[in-house]
């Protein structure tokens, strides 16, 4: 007999035991020990099955596209991850600002902001800190970059309540920067602010800086920035507006600027 005869006949016997056994499965499904057998074929075999299932989704996904939910839901965890990484970083980091001022001249709380709001067409959030640290009504609140983000309006014992400063209602004495004109500052609302009392003639530009005047606050702490200018034909002084340079509702620690010598203990 020739070897590829032999070959041959050795293939006709591997496949016909394999249709039987694959027949005997069929046929005795679910009882005694075809039922074992059956579980230890499937046992073994899953690990592998779902490593070649997870490489075809893989490549399916990277090649033409369509990606099924574990796929998707692989690259969102990613995504997720990176976002709450450098979520996390910045957080890190404003608290590192805000202990940087409360190591300066003036006394300063750091306190978690644990609510933001709107009430009546105002803007709002609450401190997780009150009147036991030294917060008191009319304290200056500040972000990790010494932009005025609010003044405290109500003080409980373990609360405050801060307006933000461009509401209506709110006004500040400030200096414009750089050319260091006294201005005041007052609030329209939708982070918005009247720069009143310039007198006409003065180069204002658009993007020059609104800072609260010494006094209310650490060094020269920003307020807002120049927006828009309006031309008058008469009238003494110019009409300025000025967007708030903090943005409250992002912020998850802020800087109270407190009156208090207590404030630090």
């Amino acid at each position: 007999m020739s070897r590829r005869r032999r070959r041959d006949t050795h293939r006709f016997f591997i496949v016909g035991g394999l249709l039987i056994a694959a027949g005997m499965l069929i046929f005795f499904r679910g009882r005694g020990p075809v039922k074992l057998v059956e579980r230890a074929v499937y046992k073994s075999s899953a690990p592998l099955v779902r490593i070649i299932m997870r490489v075809q989704g893989r490549l399916r996904c990277g090649i033409y596209g369509v990606c099924g939910d574990e796929e998707l839901g692989h690259a969102a965890a990613q995504k997720t991850s990176a976002f709450e990484t450098e979520k996390l970083h910045e957080e890190n980091e404003t608290l590192r600002q805000l202990l940087k001022l409360s190591e300066g001249e003036r006394s300063v709380v750091v306190a978690a902001i644990i609510f933001y709001g709107r009430e009546a067409g105002k803007e709002f959030f609450i401190l997780g800190e009150g009147q036991e640290r030294g917060i008191a009504e009319g304290d200056v609140v500040m972000d990790g970059e010494s932009r005025i983000a609010g003044i405290v309006r109500e003080a409980g014992r373990k609360y405050a309540k801060v307006n933000v400063a461009s509401n209506p209602g709110e006004t500040f004495e400030a200096v414009l920067i750089p050319l260091r004109v006294k201005v005041l500052a007052r609030g329209l609302g939708a982070r918005t602010f009247s720069i009143d009392l310039l007198p006409q003639g003065t180069p204002v530009r658009k993007g020059d800086f609104v800072a609260l005047l010494s006094g209310s606050a650490p060094g020269r702490s920003l307020l807002a920035q120049v927006s828009s200018l309006e031309s008058r034909a008469s009238g003494t002084f110019q009409n300025i507006r000025a967007v708030l340079a903090a943005q409250p509702e992002f912020l998850t620690h802020a800087a109270v600027v407190v009156k208090s010598t207590a404030a630090k203990e």
